[in-house]
């Protein structure tokens, strides 16, 4: 019939996954009326629907759980296929080249400290840098187009040593405060904040100390990603928060300000993952390295 391809089976194995069409949107990064499209056609060209709505979410129907089934079966074969021959044709590379996986906050901040650090440290190394965010990075390594990805975790979630330990910021406008100065994290959970979705690890941290202190975060808009979630502040918006590199980087610009978070200061963990594949004493050669990157910003902390 056609009315299945890899795409549809992407898109129909992240809706079942997250319970979600809009969270499933955010995630893919598609529009979500483009997602329901996509499912109505699977339904028309069925007869039959493969997913009930409810007032929370939706979850599949049993011809939706046997779609289900069928499409991870699939994606799994087809990452499986993508591994062995991106494995295949790097053996007959003649370039050893790192494919890095990143978040975008510490893409724009540090590519050109990264690339200056890997050529000093590892000059027979091409260094390939690709833009993920958290979460996507694992997405990567597991279908083998990433061999390390650095990313943001959860501290509970987090698995062996973090690189380093980033210090967060509060952020906003220079016409409201002219001048950075110490903040109190009761005082910058009560502001209308723009932050990204849930699920986030920058979102999940601020939620979670303001439960720990019997708070209320306020969340007045759902911005993914640091640049617009900047120009949402620029706008008068809200208030949002930054790791230390995006502040050192001077990626704010004139208009905002950072003001230290206190009372209590809030790290977060910056960790690296690599491909259970990859050669352990490569990886180690790495890891040094972006420690040294990444430590150079003022404003961190080493391993705890």
């Amino acid at each position: 019939m056609g009315f299945l391809d890899l795409r549809r089976l992407r898109y129909f194995a992240a809706i079942t996954r997250l319970g979600s069409l809009s969270a499933a949107a955010r995630e893919l990064n598609i529009a979500q009326p483009a997602l329901t499209h996509h499912v109505a056609e699977i339904e028309r060209d069925l007869g039959a629907p493969v997913l009930v709505r409810h007032q929370s979410g939706v979850r599949p129907t049993r011809l939706g759980e046997l779609l289900a089934r069928h499409a991870a079966e699939v994606l799994e074969r087809v990452a499986q296929a993508e591994r062995a021959l991106i494995a295949e044709a790097r053996r007959d590379s003649p370039f050893e080249t790192l494919h890095l996986a990143i978040i975008p906050s510490l893409a724009s901040a540090l590519t050109p400290a990264l690339i200056k650090g890997f050529a000093r440290a590892m000059p027979g190394l091409d260094l390939h840098l690709i833009e993920a965010r958290s979460g996507f990075g694992d997405r990567l390594i597991e279908s083998g187009k990433a061999d390390i990805a650095i990313q943001l975790v959860n501290p509970e979630e987090m698995e062996g040593e973090a690189l380093i330990w980033e210090t967060l910021f509060w952020i906003t406008p220079r016409a409201d405060f002219p001048q950075s100065v110490p903040v109190a994290l009761e005082t910058v959970l009560k502001t209308r904040m723009i932050l990204p979705s849930p699920g986030n690890p920058l979102r999940r941290c601020l939620q979670a100390e303001a439960d720990a202190r019997g708070l209320t975060l306020e969340v007045a808009r759902e911005v993914d990603g640091p640049d617009p979630r900047r120009q949402a502040v620029l706008a008068g918006l809200g208030t949002t928060v930054f790791g230390a590199h995006s502040v050192a980087a001077d990626l704010l610009g004139p208009q905002l300000v950072a003001h230290p978070i206190v009372d209590p200061v809030l790290t977060r963990p910056i960790v690296m993952t690599a491909r259970k594949d990859f050669d352990a004493g490569l990886a180690a050669r790495i890891r040094a390295t972006l420690v040294e990157v990444l430590a150079a910003t003022p404003q961190v902390s080493a391993p705890k």
